[in-house]
């Protein structure tokens, strides 16, 4: 179990050598992970939906609001704390009190009992920021949620933006013939307006940039094609370039009561519910076919009016997936996806039946609405989806920037540039 122990003095020194159970070195890991099985359905949302990516502008007048279930019957003593890093997720050597306005350590008061439900479980909600704790700077943030026994639950990462400089994305044909039609490429020009002045941008800047939130998608670009001191051109021929995929699969559950496009059937046994969804089929070779979906995401309402409900009275169900296919090798296939935290876990993990000839899974999920693809782990150890998936330049998929700076004699790197590009 990660802890983390004293945390008033973790805060304080803006570091992590107090946190134990997670490396060598006793320091937290900043990543997107859970680290108790009983933490289900995080999401973030802002005004208008759920988010890809948790992106904060910093002069906004809107909150955002993290949600996340505990399956206990009981609620908790659940606190949460931020922490700065740099463009390369390493904890910066500042105090606290320099990129954060109140205390860093904030109990969670908004909670819910589920009602009426076979899975009881708690729902907490964190309204952020809020009267009690602000940000004063840009950066990376680490969200650290953990119980009143400093047992971590879970942590999410953070982008927190002011929009100071400009960005164009051209959405461009690949040039390796290979990946015309599998691919799409990305040229990118950056303008940094006045008083900003960029001498060295190998130092001075970074640009990433992610392909429907996922964060294994991430692409890193320190050096521009060319530039002058506030003109920055990423154009070298197929540097951003990207498996296209396809449409996401999509399964919508969130009635018990309704056999939606691609149920089966729906049954009540053992105090469970049960959803067994229509057997998929591989589109790897498939020609490619339009449809709309919400790039990898999941959401449990569609409007606002339904959504601070369906929080607490929505059920868990048990999912039973399947895929037809002849082809079975030793390679292990995962259901994947926002639901999965873009991660191939073992819950998500299909199993090979013989005897019906296809991969076999079960999870268990909240009632909403979810897409999800097949993913295997690809020769080079990476993430993919192109084997049951296939990949098509005219896919329709968000690309999220993030432009990084850290000027002469700044203290932390700032995003002064998150924004969101579509293609096709």
């Amino acid at each position: 179990m990660l802890r983390f122990t004293s945390i008033f003095f973790v805060l304080m020194m803006g570091s992590f050598h107090m946190l134990k159970g997670q490396n060598s070195n006793g320091q937290i890991i900043a990543s997107d992970s859970n680290y108790i099985p009983t933490v289900r359905s995080i999401y973030f949302q802002d005004v208008n939906s759920t988010l890809s990516l948790p992106i904060f502008y910093l002069d906004s007048v809107y909150q955002f609001n993290i949600h996340f279930d505990l399956l206990e019957n009981k609620p908790r003593r659940i606190s949460y704390s931020l922490l700065l890093y740099d463009r390369n997720w390493n904890p910066v050597d500042l105090d606290p009190l320099e990129y954060l306005e109140g205390i860093n350590e904030q109990l969670i008061t908004n909670y819910k009992s589920s009602q009426l439900t076979l899975v009881p479980y708690i729902h907490y909600t964190i309204n952020f920021p809020s009267t009690e704790l602000n940000l004063k700077s840009t950066g990376n943030y680490l969200l650290i949620v953990y119980d009143e026994d400093e047992n971590v639950l879970f942590t999410r990462k953070i982008y927190v933006a002011q929009n100071r400089f400009r960005v164009d994305v051209k959405f461009v044909s690949a040039a390796d013939i290979a990946k015309y039609y599998s691919h799409q490429a990305i040229e990118m020009n950056i303008t940094a307006p006045y008083p900003y002045k960029v001498l060295n941008p190998l130092q001075e800047l970074q640009v990433e940039i992610f392909q429907n939130g996922n964060p294994n998608t991430r692409i890193i670009l320190k050096e521009p094609f060319n530039y002058s001191s506030d003109k920055f051109n990423y154009v070298r021929k197929d540097e951003i370039i990207f498996p296209a995929m396809k449409e996401y699969r999509y399964k919508d559950i969130r009635s018990v009561q309704q056999k939606t496009f691609g149920i089966s059937y729906w049954d009540e046994r053992d105090g469970k519910y049960n959803c067994y969804f229509v057997p998929d089929e591989i589109r790897a070779d498939r020609n490619y076919f339009s449809d709309i979906d919400i790039n990898g995401r999941f959401y449990i309402s569609k409007n606002d009016v339904e959504y601070a409900r369906d929080n607490y009275i929505k059920e868990y169900v048990w999912c039973y997936p399947s895929i037809k296919t002849s082809r079975h090798d030793e390679r292990e296939v995962y259901i994947y996806g926002a639901l999965s935290d873009w991660k191939l876990k073992d819950e998500f993990k299909m199993t090979y039946d013989e005897s019906k000839r296809a991969y076999l899974g079960s999870f268990l999920f909240k009632n909403s609405y979810f897409n999800y693809m097949y993913a295997t782990l690809d020769d080079q150890g990476n993430i993919s989806t192109s084997e049951f998936e296939g990949d098509w330049y005219e896919t329709e998929n968000d690309y999220f920037v993030l432009v990084y700076y850290k000027g002469f004699g700044d203290r932390n790197d700032r995003i002064v540039f998150a924004g969101r590009f579509t293609s096709n």
